[in-house]
């Protein structure tokens, strides 16, 4: 039986993903590949998704290509062809207010209920098996949409209630997105608010059966942004929403830090990147280093040695304004508080016999160095 929603927000089709340098065009063919994956799982014969809800920003920008329009019309077509509900709002990146928003240039074209109220109201009731939905959605569109948008007046009758919004919840924004109140929506007697605009999944209770959640964002955008999220089907009952989160493949983006005060030698640091490195061949993967080496390392020689282990390494490095480390024959003769902790470290380390001592003293130096932090020290006056 059919009878769950898909609930789907912030897929962002038709970023750039410029970071990547000269991967940036076959990633964004991945990454635009989302919405065809999506749909292959939805009409699986096995798939209880009868209907699709779509919470905002399924574009990056309210004009894309053309040719990405096409795909998504095909990919939504296919849904609404096969009997699958859809609903789809617009967000803060692919605003409605724009002259030549895609969703005023493909009004008549769009599959399902595109919605383009002003104000939050009914714009759908579903049947899905025994389930009856009935749906609330509005379309920000600057000088007709005013708040309140969390306080529009929902029908009494038996039917489950879901509200479609692309905003902030509890939260001050200073971007456009709809500022949304879960006190309030809780005075509603919603059973679901399906959400977009937040990229990290989390979910917030409405009273004692409802839920406002955001699904996250699945295909990340960079290592601010990695996405990951799973889908997120929502089952109705008597006791409230049930929510089933389904796996999806997206591709990895990590950042992993590493403190280079644990690491008394450059073997030693390639050892813990070549652990990091094990099964990431697909991943777009920062390396954060952070203190001060007590070793040379050259920033160049370290990215060409490990960029051939990652789908894409960015490394990022301590060091001066041009990107090059300091290393400690030049701290020690900084006129700092870090210079003079340098001298008197070294002075010490000098004096030790025991190897073993030495090695703690030195480790005592590299997490002291990282005390200090990666910048330049201010100059004694």
């Amino acid at each position: 039986m059919r009878d769950r929603i898909l609930h789907l927000a912030d897929l962002h089709l038709g970023d750039p993903h410029d970071y990547l340098g000269e991967r940036a065009s076959e990633r964004r063919r991945e990454a635009d590949g989302l919405l065809g994956r999506i749909v292959d799982k939805v009409l699986m014969s096995k798939s209880r998704v009868g209907g699709v809800v779509i919470a905002g920003d399924l574009f990056e920008h309210y004009a894309p290509s053309p040719s990405l329009v096409e795909k998504v019309l095909a990919s939504l077509g296919k849904l609404v062809g096969n009997g699958v509900e859809l609903l789809t709002v617009p967000g803060n990146h692919d605003e409605y207010s724009y002259p030549t928003c895609v969703y005023r240039t493909f009004r008549d074209r769009w599959p399902g209920t595109l919605v383009t109220c002003p104000q939050p109201e009914q714009v759908a009731t579903w049947t899905l098996g025994d389930t009856v939905i009935d749906l609330y959605a509005m379309a920000y569109v600057a000088g007709a949409s005013r708040p309140p948008f969390d306080q529009f007046t929902v029908a009494k009758n038996d039917h489950f209630k879901v509200a479609v919004l692309h905003g902030s919840l509890d939260l001050q924004s200073n971007d456009r997105s709809i500022p949304l109140s879960s006190q309030s929506l809780q005075k509603r007697g919603l059973d679901y608010v399906a959400l977009g605009h937040l990229h990290s999944p989390s979910e917030r209770s409405l009273g004692k059966k409802g839920q406002a959640v955001y699904p996250g964002r699945i295909e990340g955008a960079g290592f601010r942004d990695p996405g990951g999220a799973p889908l997120l089907e929502v089952e109705f009952t008597n006791r409230g929403p049930i929510l089933h989160r389904e796996p999806i493949s997206s591709r990895a983006i990590e950042t992993h830090e590493v403190p280079l005060s644990a690491c008394a030698t450059l073997q030693d640091l390639d050892a813990r990147i070549e652990r990091i490195s094990e099964g990431r061949a697909d991943a777009i993967v920062r390396l954060a280093l952070r203190g001060i080496p007590g070793f040379a390392l050259d920033p160049d020689a370290f990215r060409a040695r490990w960029s051939d282990r990652f789908y894409h390494l960015d490394v990022s490095l301590p060091g001066d304004d041009d990107g090059q480390l300091p290393q400690l024959d030049v701290l020690r003769d900084e006129p700092t508080v870090r210079g003079r902790f340098v001298r008197i470290a070294l002075e010490r380390i000098e004096q030790l016999d025991n190897e073993r001592e030495r090695r703690v003293a030195e480790m005592a130096l590299r997490e002291g160095l990282a005390a200090f932090g990666s910048g330049r020290s201010e100059r004694s006056r």
